[in-house]
């Protein structure tokens, strides 16, 4: 059964085989070379990289490369969809499948800013510098548009030449290529030299930028931990969003609240104030009312007080009228039996004078009886009253 492009590992231990190279056991039998620029390098915008001359040579170098090592080129979704005889890798189907979710529809507009161009003079340069490298020999690469920056991953079985007492030994050794920090502070000079024409210069070291390199796995769990946490944070902020909504409506209805108590507190104290006036009135009027009876129950004493002095003075009055009556009475007998025995004495006497005496006794005699009559109708309504009344009364 062939060995599909993608699988790295078959792909390193073919070409170990190839070489006829031996190995320590347990030892790692290839390296990973990762690529990468800046993601604006491969901004669509930008002008071409080479003169078309260029990239022709570039491409003549790169087909005749590509002829001699046997390369095939294929796309993850050729192998996906041909499902011919060539088994992919269980953690490279996962891959595809978490990288067709994670692109979707975003996948054209991705790839509308990238240059195509510029991403293959690059990685054909790579490629063709790599292989020309003495004691590297490439088991396969990969160039990965599917995260933000498109990076090349070339893996190489690096070996080197043993020499013993009987023979040269080819073995297998990544410690000895990458073993030392010069060796890869000079990996790091060499790849900037290749990209100088390009534009490119060296990496600027970890210890400035304190950049540390992730696995493609790693990268992967960071970018869903990040849409992860992305997803929650937008999920809070709807939730904070619906809550500070909420809240201000809360924050409107006590608002409300408040006016409302305030107006019924106000009407309150406006009823109490008018609660107060009402029973100031009211204790006015209790005072005045207090008054008024005191100023009644004064009059009733003065009333009674002058009725008792009226009642006094009637009495008085009318036994000074008794007192006047009875001597009235006696002067009227008096002057009755005076005048009685007048006009006997008159009768007598005939003559002219007399006849005058006795007219004017006759008269007196007649104004002594309406006199008499007078006063037995003030006596009658002396009985129907109270108030004493002066006048005659006929002699009993």
């Amino acid at each position: 059964m062939a060995i599909s492009a993608f699988d790295v590992g078959g792909c390193l231990i073919e070409t170990t085989v190839q070489l006829g190279a031996a190995r320590p056991k347990n030892a790692m039998i290839g390296s990973e070379l990762l690529f990468t620029v800046s993601s604006d390098f491969f901004a669509a915008p930008l002008p071409p990289l080479l003169a078309p001359e260029e990239v022709l040579a570039l491409q003549t170098r790169y087909h005749s490369l590509c002829r001699n090592a046997g390369w095939r080129h294929r796309w993850l979704d050729e192998e996906r969809n041909e499902g011919g005889g060539e088994a992919l890798p269980a953690s490279l189907v996962e891959r595809w499948c978490a990288v067709r979710e994670r692109a979707g529809e975003k996948t054209v507009e991705t790839m509308g800013r990238i240059n195509p161009e510029r991403i293959h003079i690059w990685a054909m340069t790579i490629l063709l510098a790599v292989s020309e490298r003495q004691e590297w020999n490439i088991a396969c690469w990969r160039l990965d548009l599917d995260e933000a920056t498109p990076h090349l991953s070339v893996f190489i079985v690096p070996f080197y030449k043993k020499r013993t007492k009987h023979k040269i030994q080819t073995c297998v050794s990544t410690r000895h290529h990458f073993g030392k920090r010069h060796q890869l502070s000079a990996l790091q000079d060499w790849i900037g030299e290749v990209c100088a024409p390009l534009g490119l210069r060296r990496g600027i070291p970890s210890e400035i930028t304190a950049a540390r390199h992730l696995k493609p796995v790693v990268y992967r769990r960071h970018e869903r931990e990040k849409s992860d946490l992305a997803a929650r944070k937008a999920a809070m902020d709807a939730e904070r969003t619906a809550f500070d909504e909420e809240m201000r409506r809360k924050r409107i209805k006590l608002e409300q609240w408040e006016m409302d108590l305030a107006d019924r507190e106000a009407a309150i104290v406006s009823r109490e104030a008018e609660g107060q006036a009402l029973a100031e009135a009211f204790t006015v009027r209790e005072q005045e009312l207090s008054g008024r009876e005191i100023s009644e129950k004064m009059l009733r004493v003065r009333l009674s007080e002058r009725s008792k002095s009226l009642e006094k003075g009637r009495k008085a009055a009318e036994e000074k009228h008794a007192q006047m009556d009875r001597r009235l009475k006696e002067l009227a007998s008096v002057i009755y039996d005076g005048l009685a025995v007048s006009h006997a004495i008159l009768e007598m006497d005939e003559s002219h004078e007399a006849q005058t005496l006795r007219d004017v006794v006759a008269a007196l005699k007649i104004t002594l009886d309406h006199q008499s009559g007078i006063a037995t109708l003030i006596a009658k309504w002396q009985g129907r009253t109270r108030f004493p009344t002066n006048g005659l009364a006929r002699p009993g």
